[in-house]
């Protein structure tokens, strides 16, 4: 097998045996190079879904903001029935159609990335989950709306289905576009609040809001009610505010450790988290003083100091998914960055190579093909000219080695040109002066036989160029 192969190099020139050698040195650098790229471009994939993801997240958030806010208009229509009332629902109605077209504008790009296709949902058995599914249950829910045919516990249920369908695309979302993985704890703890605390926030002042605003409109709470408005209370204040602002602040200690400072992010998160916290602390203290001391506080009152809070949550939100994409585009710029420089370092070093190859090829077939040369010129008989290769290595050897021998070639010829003469001139002379004698004409004829020999010689001789 191996002699095969050598053999099929034999018809090769020794330039291209170089180039082979070349090429097979290039082949494990080329597949090394190609592992390279593949990683970096899987981290410039994976960093654009999430990025993408986070884009798909919007319209959702919008949605998670607007439905509870059409089921506590919804509910207090239904009940009050009052005009003012009613124009809100249609108000938020018409939010929530634009957001769910926003919605369906960011499936339409992005959904087959983020697996909001059939086959991504089945396989995480959320076939539900599809937009036009979700859009089609809003759209049943406007109209009953609409059409009056509806009771308070009947749109509450729907609302609040409707909004757990949102929440679990959102957690999907956060599933396939490898938010839920993100490698960098910067980016990490602001995906914690934007994909985790923070819509649980959202949702769970929603759901304050109306109970306790039923609570309150109701009047006389029981001391159940007040152990679950207190429950509220440090639920909210502990598993929602501060695990918020805890993900905050870590993203801002960790940020320098990761492709290096983020002005904005550094600038902008210290005061949104600021004015998150001051409007949240209001509704903290507020469903405090409802579970120690039940009265003080109105319904009314309690809804804006939630609603408050609520709005605060978004427009946090909002902050952090906007310095998640600085950082995100940070990362896969500095991925490019890096793809660029190991592209441009590694054609540096082949050209270089290249062109140390050809100067060693230059340098070893140059004297090579003078050598080849000169030796096909002593087959042809020409021993004229020398060879001019000054050099210590095995060429220069080489060279002065088919010097040598065609010096003593010459050498040899030059003797023989000159026997050849003198046994001609000798035969010539012994023929002149031993005419008529009867013992001399023998040898005279041996003579005249060494004579054409030297003749032969001669002409012999005479082919060769010296």
């Amino acid at each position: 097998m191996i002699k095969t192969i050598g053999n099929f190099f034999d018809g090769f020139k020794i330039s291209g045996k170089l180039s082979m050698i070349c090429a097979s040195f290039a082949l494990p650098i080329a597949v090394l190079l190609y592992l390279m790229i593949a990683g970096i471009n899987y981290n410039i994939r994976f960093a654009a879904l999430e990025y993408q993801g986070g884009v798909y997240q919007r319209p959702l958030e919008r949605l998670l903001q607007l439905i509870p806010d059409s089921q506590f208009l919804a509910s207090r229509a239904l009940d009050e029935k009052t005009p003012k009332l009613e124009e809100l629902v249609l108000e938020r109605a018409a939010a929530i159609d634009k957001s769910f077209a926003d919605l369906e504008e960011a499936d339409r790009r992005y959904g087959a990335d983020l697996q909001f296709d059939d086959e991504g949902l089945y396989k995480r058995k959320r076939l539900h989950y599809r937009v036009a599914t979700v859009k089609g249950e809003w759209e049943n829910l406007k109209k009953s709306l609409a059409d009056g045919g509806l009771s308070v516990k009947d749109s509450d249920e729907k609302h609040w289905h409707l909004n757990s369908d949102i929440r679990t695309m959102i957690t999907h979302m956060g599933d396939t576009s490898f938010l839920i993985l993100d490698p960098d704890l910067d980016t990490y703890y602001i995906m914690s609040a934007t994909l985790l605390s923070l819509p649980q926030t959202q949702e769970r002042i929603a759901h304050i809001r109306d109970e306790v605003w039923h609570m309150l409109k109701r009047g006389n709470l029981s001391q159940d009610q007040r152990i679950k408005v207190a429950t509220y209370a440090a639920l909210l204040k502990t598993s929602d505010f501060n695990a918020t602002v805890n993900y905050a602040n870590t993203a801002l200690v960790e940020d320098p450790n990761f492709f290096g400072v983020s002005i904005s992010l550094q600038s902008n998160i210290p005061p949104a988290l600021k004015g998150y916290s001051d409007k949240t602390q209001p509704l903290l203290d507020a469903l405090n003083r409802i579970a120690l001391a039940p009265g003080g506080i109105g319904a009314e009152e309690f809804a804006v100091k939630a609603s408050t809070a609520r709005d605060a949550a978004f427009a946090l939100w909002d902050t952090f998914a906007a310095e998640e994409d600085v950082l995100l585009n940070i990362r896969m710029d500095s991925f490019r960055a890096t793809r660029r420089n190991y592209l441009m370092y590694t054609l540096i070093a082949v050209l270089f190579s290249l062109s140390i190859a050809f100067m060693i090829a230059r340098n070893i077939i140059e004297p090579l093909e003078q050598c080849a040369r000169a030796l096909q010129s002593r087959a042809d008989m020409d021993f004229s000219r020398r060879l001019e290769i000054e050099r210590d290595d095995e060429f220069g050897r080489m060279g002065g080695g088919i010097n040598k021998v065609s010096d003593a070639v010459r050498s040899v010829i030059h003797d023989i040109l000159r026997i050849s003469k003198s046994l001609t001139e000798s035969a010539i002379s012994f023929q002149t002066h031993g005419d008529g004698n009867p013992a001399g004409k023998t040898t005279v004829d041996c003579i005249k036989s060494v004579l054409r020999d030297a003749a032969d010689l001669q002409k012999l001789g005479e082919r060769f160029k010296l």
